[in-house]
């Protein structure tokens, strides 16, 4: 009988120290919350987020928690939220924020995260109030660099060229030249215009030579000519770049001067 009532106590002893901790856990969890939307619910909540910092690279922007530590992890479980920063991500006086530029100021270029794993697509937006003008030349409109070598390497994003999977080396080929077509005239655009945003797919072009043969008048000459193969980017630091004016080209205001907006991410 001792033995039962014993083994009894026991067993509510558990029972107690079980709910105890059960009703600790959530006051805790009720109180910190879970870093994540509010209106996804289960407890989630921006304002639980981690934003401390000491310098701008221990920030990030996650669409739905907004500017928190690089470390910490947005719940955005049983959700597709897709959105932009608008602002310069920022480290102040040691808590991450969002910097929005007063209108006429440029540009801001925002990309929807600021890491991202090897094959995944980088998504960035220019933000600015009223008009800019985009002049179609050379690369385009956006660009993207890696840091290599202590310096930045622009890579070929757009190149223009023939694929090499068309080339067989093993031959003299016929010549190929660029056939991409460029306006010199400049475009105006407004804010949210389709050209304001770029989507890259870590894909980039590197050049081979391969021999070819032109007609020079009445005279086949052999030559080399470039193609280009497409490669995925490798983990590293890289930064995009947008190219606009603030005056149209065929402007009477004086030297048009062509702007640049960046904004750097990393690949892991």
């Amino acid at each position: 009988m001792k033995k039962g009532w014993l083994i009894g106590i026991i067993i509510l002893v558990a029972l107690v120290i079980i709910i105890i901790a059960i009703v600790i856990s959530l006051f805790l969890v009720g109180k910190k919350g879970i870093c994540g939307p509010a209106f996804l619910g289960e407890g989630r909540n921006a304002s639980s987020c981690d934003t401390s910092c000491k310098t701008d690279s221990d920030c990030k922007y996650i669409c739905g928690c907004g500017v928190i530590n690089k470390d910490e992890v947005c719940d955005t479980t049983g959700a597709v939220i897709d959105c932009f920063a608008q602002g310069e991500i920022k480290c102040v006086e040691g808590k991450c924020v969002e910097l929005k530029r007063p209108a006429n100021e440029g540009v801001i270029i925002s990309t929807d995260k600021t890491e991202y794993n090897i094959g995944e697509k980088v998504r960035a937006q220019a933000n600015f109030s009223g008009k800019i003008y985009l002049i179609h030349f050379l690369r385009g409109f956006w660009d993207v660099s890696v840091w290599a070598n202590d310096s930045w390497s622009l890579l070929s994003i757009d190149p223009c060229l023939r694929s090499c999977e068309d080339v067989n080396f093993k031959k003299i080929e016929k010549c190929s030249y660029s056939f991409c077509d460029y306006s010199p005239e400049s475009i105006e655009v407004e804010y949210l215009s389709p050209l304001t945003t770029f989507t890259w797919d870590q894909k980039y072009a590197e050049e081979r030579k391969y021999n070819c043969t032109d007609l020079t008048g009445y005279v086949q000459e052999n030559r080399t000519s470039i193609c280009y193969q497409e490669l995925e980017a490798p983990p590293g630091k890289y930064k995009i770049s947008f190219y606009y004016t603030k005056k149209p080209v065929n402007s009477t205001e004086g030297n048009i001067t062509i702007e640049t907006a960046e904004a750097e991410f990393t690949i892991k």
